[in-house]
């Protein structure tokens, strides 16, 4: 049987503000050149950071395709509790995310984040498939008396992946969404579509 490989960063005796969220980072490729990368506290604070960057055929080339997700857990008395750090002034930012982690670890190289919220103990997982520009985002309960439901909002804007953050190549009008039986296809013009489907509590972005 093969040893699984594990490196775990333990927040209990960090402050919720620790520099190593903003410092310490993860990268998953898919061996075609593509790649997702992001800190441990999913706050992307370099040029090319991104959930999904895709290796596309010239002149395309390297493309940030899905910048973040924005995640909620939603509690059957209506509490939401925001699971991505978000900036509240200024480069101030709200590590309010950080304080529900229990730690995050790689396994086998793949990151791998724990949140206790509430009595609830959720576990969230990335990987990425073997020379295909497509991420998989898996959530699972693995502890908790009540049911919850997740809410995600993915955050796109295609661009370069050397290009300048606020770049536009493709206009927002420009993008035309389409929601099919079981997936939903985005479409940014010169680009190729972007799916995203829903089966099993997942969601996989790919193009």
């Amino acid at each position: 049987m093969s040893e699984v490989v594990l490196r775990q960063v333990s927040w209990l005796n960090h402050s919720h503000d620790d520099e190593l969220a903003l410092t310490e980072e993860w990268l998953v490729t898919n061996g075609l050149g593509g790649f997702s990368s992001c800190t441990l506290s999913g706050i992307a604070t370099r040029r090319y950071h991104g959930l999904l960057v895709a290796a596309l055929p010239a002149p395309l080339g390297r493309i940030v395709m899905l910048s973040h997700l924005q995640e909620s857990l939603i509690f059957p008395n209506g509490e939401i509790v925001n699971l991505s750090e978000r900036e509240v002034s200024g480069a101030r930012m709200e590590f309010s995310a950080l304080q529900r982690l229990q730690s995050f670890s790689l396994e086998m190289g793949l990151p791998v984040w724990r949140y206790e919220i509430n009595g609830l103990v959720l576990e969230k997982r990335l990987f990425m498939p073997y020379q295909q520009n497509t991420v998989h985002v898996c959530y699972r309960v693995l502890s908790g008396n009540e049911p919850v439901r997740l809410e995600l909002r993915p955050a796109l804007h295609y661009r370069p992946l050397e290009a300048a953050v606020d770049e536009t190549v493709v206009a927002a009008e420009d993008y035309v969404l389409s929601v099919r039986k079981d997936y939903f296809e985005l479409d940014g013009g010169n680009f190729p579509p972007l799916f995203s489907q829903n089966p099993r509590r997942r969601l996989y972005l790919h193009n």
